[in-house]
C-alpha cells in the first residue's frame, strides 16, 4: 500500500505566487548546498509531521521565506 501524498497547485503564470515559486526553484537550482539543506529539512519534517500535510507545509514556510525574502 502506498502512503505517499501528492499535492497539485494551480497559479496564474506571471502572478506573484508564480514568481515566488520560480524564485525559490531558481535559488535551489543555483545553490546545491541550499538544495541539500532543503531536502534534509523536508525529510526531518516528514519524520516529525507524518501525514499532517498542513503542519509539514507550515513548517517549511520559514525556510522558504528566508530564501525568497517574501512572506
Amino acid at each position: 500500500r502506498c502512503s505517499s501524498v501528492n499535492s497539485t497547485w494551480l497559479v496564474v503564470r506571471g502572478g506573484p505566487t508564480w514568481k515566488r515559486y520560480i524564485s525559490f526553484r531558481d535559488a535551489l537550482r543555483a545553490d546545491s548546498h541550499l538544495a541539500q539543506r532543503y531536502a534534509m529539512l523536508k525529510a526531518d519534517l516528514v519524520a516529525k509531521h507524518g501525514a499532517d500535510r498542513e503542519a509539514y507545509t507550515r513548517a517549511k514556510a520559514e525556510f522558504i521565506v528566508a530564501v525568497t525574502g517574501e512572506k
